[in-house]
């Protein structure tokens, strides 16, 4: 179960990785506008903005939908595991002796 757990973390670990950039871009872009004066550079800064706040949300939808694949196979994982688990004894006869004592 800890190993389940740890590779579901690790994975959505590594989705959001991707969206913290999209944030980190988006944050120094929004500082270039502050410290823009000019009008026209000004807003086409706020368009690369717009782009990048929308594949930044595109990337959340992703993250969303990659996030509860994970959690089925997790849960995929764990009903292969459960099916092994089950044993059945089955008894069949290999050999068959018979004794005579005289």
């Amino acid at each position: 179960m800890d190993k389940l757990d740890h590779w579901a973390e690790d994975r959505r670990a590594g989705l959001k990785l991707e969206l913290k950039e999209f944030d980190e871009q988006l944050k120094e872009l929004k500082k270039r506008i502050r410290q823009t004066g000019n009008l026209p550079d000004k807003l086409a800064l706020q368009r690369q903005a717009r782009e990048l706040e929308g594949r930044r949300d595109a990337a959340w939808r992703s993250y969303d939908e990659a996030a509860k694949q994970v959690e089925i196979e997790k849960d995929g994982l764990l009903d292969r595991v459960e099916a092994q688990l089950v044993q059945t004894v089955v008894i069949e006869s290999l050999f068959t002796f018979t004794f005579q004592i005289d």
